[in-house]
């Protein structure tokens, strides 16, 4: 995992801290040098120096400048520098006295940077205490100033918040750390507008350089919130400043770093490595040596891209490049810097250099063993990431030692305080996912009792991205216990700060020097880590004990075989499917009988170009509504690969309960062919003629949904929306074939670059599209249940986000048995700001101003309160997409469970509006007729109904519906 560090010799650049100097030379006699001409050739030097990449000539060119020039500013510059080392005494000394030489109107700056000297040393509360004296003291200064003076005050006040970001985002307190990071934007944008007219372009340039800071420093507080969307926003809005402000190529190279980081943080490898060149290619433009800081960060970016798309030779090649720069270099230095222990040792598993793989995880796991702890997630996944190396070594002599790290890693990461910690990098769920595979590998012989729980490893791993979403959604929901809201606010402060501290021990944050910090008790790192973890462990424990349906759902325990049995009801079975690189892992779990775990030979590659294939023969939006031929190759070779090996097993069922991962999570197994022949659709032998099949958000998922069975049924059948009235202007729209097709163009748009406008979520509320065919389905589905309309059914304008609120907080929500949204799923970044999967409802007054006003976020379905047997959602595309949206919509899943739901009826793909009326109508015909029916059946009786008919016989009409959840009865 890598850091989002400041190259040191770029950090010297302070706003303010050149500002004058190019002012400070005057005409050069001939003579002997005068202090202005010692001045200006210290200054060349200093520029050499720092394109050099040479820490000693660039601290003897400040001396230089000090000696003739000993302003508050030499003093600062010098003093700053001091302190990127790591002198904090010489530095305080230093910046200490370039306060007390500075004038009122720009001793913020100074006080800023001695406050980051007392950070750098954990000495955050003098450092805080510090920052709130700057800006007391600027705002007591300001008054009526004008021009220069109420130009550099605000510069100061940005300052003094961005140091403040930072404090509060190490202390856990996340959302004083957004704060400050856009009250530091607000000081920039207030100092840009107060510039005097006659400065110049250099001047400008450098006040709107203070914007260019705030706005990364808000970039990173929203990554380390695990706001992927915001951080994304920011820097947009921080691309905008450096093209209108025509800012240094330097500020430009930082701002594509800080995209690869984010976008790599966000799962867009492919973009992260854009980005990445474009930052390498604009320092080489500038001189800087390929051996500088800052281009080892972003050639480390660009490698981490290569490693997650497996492109290793790539990635050996730009390791060789790198090397042969550091060996032209002739430097000590430059040799360890390019070193990148834990970079190298992903790039050398990845590409079969397992030895030496091996021997740098080794290292990086005794370096972290000694600053951030045995129990940290870092090092745990050091001697995971070594006991993989050596497992696929095929060294037999290192087989025992191999399984001993794998085991210990797995053990850590899964228990709290780790399991569910956000991946700020990217990385580290693909990881998690390479160490827990590895583990499987070496429970020798796949023992029963061993790989039959280990499937519960695999459903963390893959669900971590999924759980967390939820997990961090719950702590931000409206709670109405008070102790349980302290509970929880004490677990997310503690925890949140670990994350920051475990950062800095791990060498992750600016400096890496966690291990220098000692008081007269031992590291302060980590003892403030032991004291963390006893606090998030009471929380833990109190919200296990005082608040198990809570606990459940934001912190999970792994289940085990013996638990999923015992919740399975007669001729009912669990069915997991994990596709890795080379394999399927298959796990049947029957509510009697012998559990099996098998491996399929088909790995994740092909099953993606198999689904791929039935995807596209069975999505009516990829053909305007029209059907293809059914691939019916595609079908068979899936049945044959994934179920055939288990046919003995599955013969006594009759449904089935499937957890799945990668594409099989978006294709409904209903459509699988089980015997060849060319039989018409309606006599096909397809799956759903065989089992009710139920998909399961993860098995931990599937587990909570059915754990929430009623006590008493609800008393009235229906409450639901649709047809929702996204453009207040428009007019009643005419009846249209259902199709998803346009918002999902809105969604697949090509990538913007950081000089464009994004196209996705640059999505206009407005012009989502009207779904008005969904009115017709909600009264099919209201005369099944023998509902009111008139009462039951809320469409068009009315179907907002506040009905939905309102209805929960009257107590009307808790009464329905079915609860349907007819509407458009989200997904983080549709609309800008929304981080969030949520549904859209229609649209109220300053809708355009604020686009998040009328959705419904996960969020606010944490805090509903439900005791329905279903939820539909309808129109939406909520269980498929790609797997981003999966991941998403699963979580929004999760939410409903939470909420007080047993089951969701979703759907995988755009539908057809009859068909789907026809669907859902009879689905709830048959539950009604049949209460002690599971769900499942009742989805397949009306998929039976459906395919019957003559034109409805091709399974893009019959399989599009999903129940999620609890299938059961």
């Amino acid at each position: 995992m890598m850091a989002f560090r400041l190259p040191a010799l770029r950090r010297v650049l302070r706003p303010f801290a050149w500002l004058a100097l190019a002012g400070l030379c005057t005409a050069l006699q001939a003579a002997d040098p005068s202090p202005a001409q010692r001045l200006a050739e210290a200054e060349r030097q200093y520029e050499a120096a720092t394109r050099a990449g040479d820490p000693r000539q660039v601290e003897a060119a400040l001396r230089a400048v000090l000696a003739v020039d000993r302003t508050a500013r030499a003093l600062n510059n010098l003093g700053l520098f001091i302190s990127d080392r790591g002198d904090f005494a010489e530095a305080a000394t230093l910046l200490q006295e370039a306060i007390d030489k500075a004038t009122p109107d720009v001793r913020g700056f100074y006080q800023a940077n001695l406050a980051l000297n007392l950070r750098r040393q954990f000495r955050d509360r003098e450092a805080e205490a510090l920052l709130n004296t700057a800006l007391q003291d600027a705002a007591d200064y300001r008054g009526s100033r004008q021009g220069w003076r109420a130009t550099n005050l605000s510069r100061a006040q940005a300052l003094a918040n961005l140091q403040l970001s930072r404090i509060h985002e190490r202390r856990g307190r996340m959302a004083e750390a957004v704060a400050a990071a856009r009250q530091a934007e607000a000081f920039a944008r207030q100092a840009l507008q107060q510039v005097p007219p006659q400065a110049t372009d250099l001047e400008r340039r450098q006040t709107a350089r203070d914007l260019a800071n705030a706005l990364r420093r808000q970039a990173y507080a929203h990554l380390w919130d695990a706001d992927g969307a915001a951080a994304d926003d920011a820097v947009r809005r921080w691309a905008t400043v450096v093209r209108e402000q025509s800012l240094d190529p330097e500020t430009r190279a930082q701002m594509f770093e800080a995209a690869a980081a984010i976008q790599l943080a966000g799962r867009q490898p492919a973009a992260a490595e854009r980005h990445a060149r474009d930052a390498l290619a604009v320092y080489r433009q500038l001189g800087y040596p390929d051996v500088h800081l800052a281009s080892v960060t972003n050639r480390e970016w660009l490698l981490q891209s290569l490693w997650v798309r497996e492109r290793f030779t790539e990635a050996l090649d730009e390791l060789a490049q790198l090397d042969k720069a550091a060996r032209d270099a002739a430097s000590a230095a430059a040799v360890d810097r390019v070193r990148l222990p834990f970079t190298r040792g992903l790039v050398y598993l990845g590409a079969g250099r397992h030895a030496d793989a091996a021997a740098l995880f080794a290292e990086r796991a005794d370096k972290l063993l000694a600053t951030a702890g045995e129990s940290s997630a870092q090092h745990a996944q050091a001697l995971g990431l070594q006991g993989l190396a050596l497992w696929r070594g095929w060294d037999a002599s290192q087989r025992a030692r191999a399984s001993e790290l794998l085991t210990k890693a797995v053990a850590v990461l899964s228990a709290p305080p780790h399991a569910h910690a956000p991946d700020h990098t990217g990385l580290n769920d693909r990881i998690r996912e390479m160490i827990v595979s590895g583990h499987l590998d070496a429970l020798q012989n796949d023992r029963a009792a061993g790989a039959i729980d280990a499937l519960a490893l695999f459903d963390w791993a893959r669900g971590n991205p999924t759980q967390r979403a939820v997990a961090d959604a719950a702590a931000r929901s409206s709670i109405p216990d008070p102790l349980l809201r302290e509970v929880i606010r004490e677990q997310q402060d503690a925890r949140r700060e670990a994350e920051a501290l475990r950062r800095v021990a791990a060498g992750e944050d600016e400096r890496s020097t966690a291990n220098t910090w000692y008081d007269e008790t031992g590291p302060v790192v980590q003892r403030r880590l032991r004291e963390l973890d006893l606090v998030q462990r009471a929380a833990d424990e109190k919200l296990r004990r005082q608040f198990p349906n809570h606990a459940a759902l934001v912190a999970p325990a792994l289940p085990k075989a013996s638990d999923v049995g015992t919740l399975l009801e007669e001729g009912e079975a669990l069915l997991a499917l994990h596709p890795l690189r080379s394999e399927t892992l298959a796990w049947l779990i029957p509510a009697r009988g012998t559990a099996r775990f098998v491996r399929l030979e088909i790995g994740a590659a092909q099953i993606d170009a198999l689904v791929q294939r039935l995807r596209n023969s069975l999505d009516l939006a990829l053909n305007d509504g029209r059907t293809r031929p059914f691939d019916r190759a595609a079908s068979r070779e899936l049945y044959r690969r994934l179920l055939q090996p288990l046919e003995a097993d599955l013969a006594p069922l009759r449904q089935l309960v499937v957890s799945a991962s990668g594409s099989l999570t978006y294709l409904p197994l209903g459509v699988l062919l089980t015997a060849d022949g060319s039989a018409a659709d309606a006599q096909a032998p397809w799956l759903a003629r065989r089992f009710g099949i139920t998909q399961a958000p993860g098995v931990g998922g599937w587990i909570a949904a059915r754990t929430l069975r009623r006590q008493s049924p609800a008393p009235e059948p229906l409450l639901a929306w649709g047809d929702p009235q996204f453009d207040r202007a428009a007019a009643v729209p005419v009846k249209l074939t259902r199709s998803a097709r346009d918002l999902q163009v809105s969604r697949s748009a090509a990538p913007a670059t950081l000089d464009q406008p994004a196209s996705r979520g640059a999505l206009r509320y407005s012009a989502i599209p009207p779904l008005p065919e969904t009115r017709d389905e909600l009264q099919a589905i209201a005369t099944a249940l023998k509902g009111d309309p008139a009462r039951d059914l809320i469409l068009g304008p009315q179907a907002t986000r506040e009905s939905v609120l309102e209805a929960n907080r009257s107590g009307a929500l808790a009464k329905k048995r079915v609860l349907a949204f007819a509407t458009h799923g989200l997904l983080p970044g549709d609309l800008p700001g929304l981080s969030q999967p949520a549904l859209a409802l229609s649209s109220t007054p300053g809708a355009e101003a604020d686009p998040l006003s009328p959705v419904l976020k996960l969020d606010d379905v944490l805090g509903l309160r439900l005791n329905a047997d279903w939820v539909v959602l309808s129109a939406c595309n909520s269980a498929s997409a790609d797997g981003k949206a999966e991941e998403a919509l699963s979580g929004l899943a999760r939410g409903f469970f939470y909420a007080g739901t047993r089951s969701l009826l979703v759907t995988h793909w755009a539908v057809e509006s009859d068909s789907a009326g026809l669907l859902t109508a009879w689905t709830f015909e048959h539950h009604a007729a049949n209460p002690q029916a599971p769900k499942a059946e009742s989805l397949r009786q009306a998929m039976l109904r459906v395919m019957a008919m003559p034109k409805y016989g091709h399974p893009a009409y019959w399989a599009p519906y999903a129940v999620v959840g609890d299938g059961g009865r």
